[in-house]
């Protein structure tokens, strides 16, 4: 439509671009296109948006809906995003109102007249929303417009089960309508920005409203314009809530703490956010002590995502508030009285105590209404959950029986045996010794100092200044940090969770690693540890994929990796050294100007490497080379070497040895099968690190 066709039509009758946003939707979206098709009002476009189905909507849409109005997104990417791309459509460009529709919302025939009725009417409308009852029960309400409490918790100002009998049937200002059914004027959601991209469901609505709010728009229900809405985000476990135990509660936590954080003024939000953080706390605790182990995961996630995404929530409120024309004072009748709220959470603890449930206290007024006759698994959160979090799990598991193990070792006094000899009694003496020219006290000596020490001393820093925990930290922290570098490393094989949590559990708890730290091998130790970072960071750098700046700082991270390695395992310096020389030469033989940079950036972190060590290796080859072995164990047959079965465990012996040689090489191949996704250099340069920490252990003389 031109320009000259949209300032021509009558102000009465604005154009209306309906845009519908379909999420497997099938057994309802019939029903949902015969109504808008039943609509009386006719200045009306409607363009509908595919949010990737996987249950028939897209063959029902394709039959029923024009291609040219039919929008097809490859992925779900939420309800906010699906809006940005209908807003691309041409046939949105000319409208003057907007009309958001879910696919579980039938409007009654003169529904979308009556809501462009009141728009037109009052020009400072900038939102409206209709009057929403139960899809299967003609007469019970479930929503006549939204508010929420000044902490956030949302609430609908209807009694459970409330019968429609025209009592809330008076149009009124309200904090927020759904995005079921909601009208907006184009111009206004432009302005706002859109609605946070960040929120795939849940309080994108009251997000948005509140901003339409502070830039000086109102928000009304219309209640004699009347939608019929199942809610099935909600109440149906469909994605992205079918996959995960808590994941609405979760959403909407998060979301709600974020809307807070933007839409605040600075003097609200500094006494408002201390009470959310202590009733956050409240919540979790609610929640551990009547099991409800997947919502307490839930508001930590919550609130673990706001932390993390707090930059971009402050970029985000500057906008806000720059746009801000109304007070918070204004805004107030707007809100729930926060009084009679805290009083609600007051007698729901005091019940609690005294041996009931917690259900006023920990949940929202909207996850109140789930059925849990519509979620099967809804009794087995615990094993959702570990269904869901393996590596959390076993993580979880491995930690306790580890600390249970170390119990008689976190006494008072240092940790001394193998190559883990007397410690410090601060961190400041490991790097004045490293910076001594006569290191090696009381003989002295004229050598450079191992970087190791240097390396000793920065990390026991984290110690806080006391050499006990500091020792304890460095010493027992080996193994917690190859298994979480293993998980991470096991991207490169699977992308799969379940199995990469048993093949990092099973990393972490080899022959190789359970030796070096019962022998007190700490060089071992370390360079088991760091070994999946450093196939990782190798496979970064050396990957033309790789965006230029993640490369260069994983080129950076393997030059200090392959340093620490080499100070604290000279006689695995030859093998670390060949693991490098066969990542550079793989990669700079491919064709292409991007392994090319890949190459450089490799070459660049080996020569960083050398670089750091030069001096201390000159003087460790002048004083007799590399491989002098620190204990007179005897040599290890060449059988044992070849099958990554280093002899550090009593009873690994014969048989014993055959058969774990096997279990070892079992895991792999199966790791393998199970797991390889496309990038096949990823497993293969894995799996070959593994063997290298073993065959490396060998030549230390295990």
């Amino acid at each position: 439509m031109s320009s000259t066709q949209a300032e021509s039509r009558p102000a009465s009758r604005p154009r209306v671009a309906a845009l519908l946003v379909v999420h497997n939707g099938e057994e309802w979206l019939s029903s949902v296109l015969a109504t808008i098709a039943a609509q009386r009002y006719r200045q009306l476009d409607l363009v509908v948006v595919d949010n990737a189905s996987r249950d028939g909507s897209a063959e029902l849409l394709a039959r029923r809906i024009p291609a040219d109005r039919l929008i097809t997104l490859p992925r779900n990417v939420g309800f906010g995003r699906a809006v940005a791309a209908a807003l691309q459509h041409r046939a949105v460009a000319g409208a003057d109102l907007l009309l958001l529709l879910h696919d579980d919302l039938v409007l009654a025939p003169d529904a979308i007249g009556r809501l462009v009725r009141a728009m037109v009417t009052d020009p400072t409308l900038g939102i409206v929303g209709p009057k929403l009852r139960e899809w299967s029960a003609d007469y019970v309400l479930q929503e006549v417009g939204m508010t929420a409490d000044r902490f956030g918790r949302a609430e609908s100002q209807l009694e459970p089960g409330e019968l429609d009998q025209g009592q809330h049937d008076r149009q009124r200002d309200v904090l927020y309508v759904s995005t079921a059914g909601m009208m907006l004027r184009r111009e206004l959601l432009r302005g706002l920005g859109g609605f946070d991209a960040r929120f795939p469901a849940f309080r994108d609505d009251l997000d948005l409203c509140w901003r339409a709010w502070l830039a000086g728009s109102r928000v009304e229900v219309v209640p004699d314009a009347v939608g019929y809405h199942i809610a099935a985000s909600s109440r149906l476990p469909r994605p992205p809530l079918a996959h995960r135990a808590g994941e609405a509660r979760y959403l909407a936590e998060r979301h709600t703490t974020a809307a807070l954080l933007k839409n605040y003024s600075g003097s609200r939000l500094a006494w408002v956010l201390p009470v959310v953080l202590l009733l956050a706390v409240a919540k979790v605790v609610g929640f551990l002590a009547t099991r409800r182990f997947a919502d307490a995961a839930a508001v930590v996630r919550a609130y673990a995502w706001n932390l993390g995404q707090l930059p971009r929530t402050l970029r985000r409120r500057r906008l806000v508030q720059r746009r801000r024309r109304v007070s918070d004072g204004e805004l107030a009748r707007l809100f729930a009285p926060g009084l009679p709220r805290l009083r609600s959470y007051a007698d729901a603890m005091a019940g609690w105590l005294a041996g009931g449930d917690t259900r006023a206290l920990i949940d929202d007024a909207e996850l109140d209404a789930l059925d849990p006759e519509f979620d099967p698994l809804a009794d087995r959160a615990a094993r959702r959950f570990l269904r869901d979090h393996p590596a959390a799990c076993a993580g979880a598991v491995l930690g306790v029986l580890y600390v249970a193990g170390l119990v008689p070792l976190l006494g008072p006094g240092p940790i001394v045996g193998g190559e883990i000899g007397a410690w410090p009694e601060t961190a400041r003496e490991f790097l004045r010794r490293y910076a001594s020219p006569w290191n090696g006290e009381p003989l002295g000596s004229g050598s450079f100092a191992s970087p190791a020490q240097a390396l000793l001393g920065l990390a026991s820093f984290a110690g806080l200044g006391s050499a006990w925990l500091a020792q304890r930290l460095l010493v027992f922290g080996m193994l917690p940090l190859a298994w979480m570098l293993a998980l991470r490393a096991g991207r490169l094989v699977t992308s799969r969770r379940a199995p990469r949590a048993l093949g990092a559990t099973l990393y972490a708890l080899s022959p190789v690693l359970l030796g070096a730290l019962a022998q007190g091998r700490y060089g071992i130790l370390v360079v088991g540890a760091l070994l999946p970072g450093l196939v990782l960071v190798t496979f970064r750098a050396g990957d033309r994929r790789t965006a230029p700046g993640s490369a260069w700082r994983a080129a950076a991270l393997l030059a200090l990796g392959l340093a620490a390695g080499v100070a604290m395992a000279p006689a695995l310096g030859v093998l670390l050294a060949g693991g490098w020389l066969v990542a550079l030469a793989v990669t700079a033989v491919r064709p292409g100007e991007g392994h090319r940079q890949a190459a450089l950036r490799l070459l660049v972190a080996g020569a960083g490497a050398a670089g750091i060590l030069l001096p201390w290796l000159a003087d460790v080859v002048r004083d007799g080379g590399l491989a002098a072995p620190v204990t007179g164990n005897a040599e290890l047959p060449l059988w044992r070497a070849v099958a990554v079965v280093p002899d550090v465990l009593p009873g690994l012996s014969d048989l014993a040895g055959v058969l774990a040689a096997v279990a070892s090489a079992a895991v792999v191949v199966v790791a393998l099968l199970v797991g390889m996704r496309s990038p096949p250099g990823g497993g293969a340069g894995l799996v070959g690190g593994r063997a290298g920490v073993r065959v490396g252990s060998c030549a230390h003389g295990a």
